[in-house]
């Protein structure tokens, strides 16, 4: 049994089991649900959750119980992984898929399933010579159809395979379409598309369904058809609770040999979203790098680094390759992201995103059209809203900050200096070379006066770069430096209110620290009547703000707000590592 099962998690590429996780629950009501079929109505399910929760997995875990411990019912997989634009090619990738493992359940042997390069015609000859009925008829019947130029004919044939195989051995099948949505974006002049031709073949009653998907896109755009009303039944995957949540944190970080303290780390638990996914990259890391996880610090900071540049990162930046080739158009994409707000319940235009983002309607259009069927963004009706993933939003929110800056370094800077050419990046400023008592070439200090408009953040960013010529500061220091800077010019931007509509900005460099002062002459800011932020609140806001503060704390060794007569002084520090220095006669 235990190796039929590995054959099964090869053959459908599944996550290994000790990295699939409490979902025990889930997987015996759909089981529960299947295996009446002879009693009850047949009634369909989509199974939703939000990306990497895990519903792809269970669909397989379903197929997995389904092949080894019974023998009444027929599974049958099919993961849509690419778009067909001849209906032909996937009526032979289908009917390739759905031959083999209903070869390998009569003959109980599941190593039919590994995953190797099989042709339609390898097939089609191996179920020939088997003179099994219900093979006999598809493949009789493709002959047929295949001949003729109505290729729909074809199409219908694959679909309706399940319900024929069923009916001529075991009586009864179960269907599971996993990735669904991605059949909107099969469009075929040659016959109707697939979304229209599946819901005839889900009207055989001896044959049912369980769907994976997009939730918002699938509900929208398929399941809302008129012929579907009443079939469907919903089951709506949440993600991990908050016990749950720890007991798979911590049996990760056994499994890993990393060291942690539940109870130190507990408050820190909220950032995964309930996800396994999250914690598998955050753990696996801190496994490879021989790090622990016995405090908060530790967590957050293997956090931002995965939301930055680790597997979290490279997973998102994957999905957006995929969407846009062009790294301006993936740009503006980042920005309309990082904008939208996190909850299905708040909606904008996209007239009022390309006003907010003083970018062409037709291009947000362009880019929110190529978005949506990526799972990134929901929307419809010219009204757009983020998807409810905090994580994905702290991904957006670092790499729109670095993607940003990289490009400001990759033009050169000629398109800031064009659009502020009175002002000058650095000034430095009198006085300087002395720190209070002391000698000469202690201290140097500088300064930076923005006009508060659009990415004018990125002239700070670049004017900390030349600062921090001057110190040993590591690439990931400085990225920290620049990125709280950033965020805290972008706070004063948003929250000033400034009249004179600048921003004052200070650099100093002594023995021992940078420290980098950021001024506005607006409203007065006190930090002690600033909450805790509401995770939930943050979610629905546009642009997702409300992480500032905590961010800037992170990121910075100190961070204060200093008393003034009008507006706000924030000063942040950030301590030369030990084998660093300043080069004090570097200019």
């Amino acid at each position: 049994m235990v190796e039929q099962g590995r054959y099964i998690q090869e053959g459908l590429r599944m996550v290994p089991d000790d990295q699939f996780f409490d979902r025990t629950e889930e997987i015996k009501a759909l089981i529960d649900r299947i295996l009446p079929l002879e009693d009850l109505p047949v009634q369909n399910c989509f199974l939703m959750g939000p990306r990497r929760a895990g519903s792809s997995e269970i669909a397989k875990k379903v197929y997995q119980e389904l092949f080894l411990k019974q023998d009444r019912i027929l599974p049958f997989y099919y993961r849509f992984e690419r778009i067909f634009h001849d209906p032909v090619h996937f009526v032979r990738d289908y009917l390739t898929a759905l031959i083999r493992q209903y070869i390998a359940f009569r003959d109980r042997d599941p190593a039919i399933l590994l995953p190797e390069i099989i042709s339609f015609q390898t097939v089609e000859k191996i179920s020939r010579d088997r003179s099994d009925p219900g093979l006999e008829q598809i493949l009789n019947d493709y002959e047929e159809a295949d001949q003729d130029p109505d290729k729909e004919r074809l199409v219908n044939l694959a679909l309706h395979a399940p319900s024929m195989l069923a009916e001529k051995s075991t009586g009864f099948g179960f269907m599971i379409l996993d990735h669904l949505h991605l059949i909107l974006q099969m469009k075929w002049a040659s016959c109707a598309n697939l979304s229209e031709l599946y819901p005839i073949a889900l009207g055989y009653r001896k044959v049912s369904y369980l769907f994976t998907g997009l939730k918002s896109l699938l509900l929208r755009e398929f399941f809302s058809q008129e012929s579907l009303a009443g079939s469907i039944h919903r089951m709506d995957l949440p993600t991990l609770n908050g016990e749950k949540t720890e007991n798979v944190f911590c049996s990760l970080c056994e499994r890993y040999q990393v060291k942690t303290e539940i109870d130190a780390v507990r408050q820190e638990l909220y950032r995964f979203y309930g996800i396994p996914f999250y914690m598998v990259s955050l753990i696996r890391r801190a496994g490879e790098s021989k790090s622990q996880l016995t405090t908060p610090e530790a967590i957050r900071d293997l956090y931002h680094q995965q939301v930055s540049t680790g597997d979290i990162a490279f997973y998102y930046e994957s999905l957006l390759n995929r969407c846009f080739k062009d790294p301006l158009e993936k740009r503006d994409a980042i920005r309309i992201l990082s904008f939208t707000p996190l909850s299905s319940g708040v909606k904008i235009s996209l007239e009022e995103v390309a006003r907010r983002l003083s970018l062409d309607l037709t291009r947000v259009r362009e880019i929110t059209e190529s978005l949506i069927p990526a799972g990134l963004l929901e929307g419809n009706y010219g009204m757009v809203t983020g998807i409810q993933d905090p994580v994905f939003g702290d991904f957006l929110r670092m790499t729109q900050r670095s993607w940003l800056v990289k490009g400001e370094k990759e033009r050169g800077g000629s398109e800031t200096q064009r659009a502020f050419p009175e002002v000058p990046i650095l000034t430095e400023l009198k006085n300087n070379g002395k720190s209070d008592g002391g000698e000469k070439g202690e201290k140097i200090s500088f300064g930076l006066v923005l006009p508060m408009v659009s990415e004018t953040e990125l002239v700070a960013a670049r004017a900390l770069e030349q600062v921090a010529e001057r110190v040993d500061f590591p690439d990931e220091e400085i990225g920290k430096i620049r990125m709280a800077l950033i965020e805290a010019c972008i706070n004063s931007f948003e929250h000033s209110g400034s009249k004179d509509g600048k921003i004052y900005i200070t650099f100093t460099l002594d023995k021992e620290k940078l420290s980098i002062v950021v001024e506005d002459k607006g409203v007065s800011f006190d930090p002690s009547r600033v909450p805790v932020p509401d995770r939930e609140k943050i979610m629905a806001a546009p642009g997702r703000r409300g992480w500032g503060i905590e961010l800037i704390k992170n990121l910075m060794d100190q961070v204060t707000f200093e008393d003034v007569p009008v507006g706000t002084k924030l000063r942040m520090i950030k301590y030369y590592p030990k084998e660093a220095g300043w080069k004090a006669q570097a200019g």
